[in-house]
């Protein structure tokens, strides 16, 4: 892992930019062990200076996918619609 770290780190893109280093942790773990990532982020746009997940994944060639596109693809069915409890008195 540390040699992908070191990768993220070294990266121009990323050192002058505004990264979650949580983010470069996960991706480190699936360049190392060929993980497929999923999350709910999308790429940024052209204005944002924030660098997401997506946008890191297609830099590196690591698939990613939206866990909504998950379920939309595999036609997952849920039985029940989600309930919240009541919190009224």
């Amino acid at each position: 892992m540390k040699r992908a770290l070191n990768l993220s780190i070294q990266d121009s893109n990323l050192k002058n930019s505004k990264v979650d280093w949580t983010d470069i942790w996960v991706i480190s773990i699936a360049i190392e062990n060929g993980y497929i990532i999923v999350s709910h982020e999308t790429k940024k746009t052209p204005y944002e200076k924030r660098w997401y997940i997506p946008d890191i994944c297609s830099d590196y060639n690591i698939q990613h996918f939206r866990f909504l596109d998950i379920i939309k693809k595999e036609k997952w069915k849920f039985k029940e619609k989600l309930r919240f409890p009541n919190f009224k008195n």
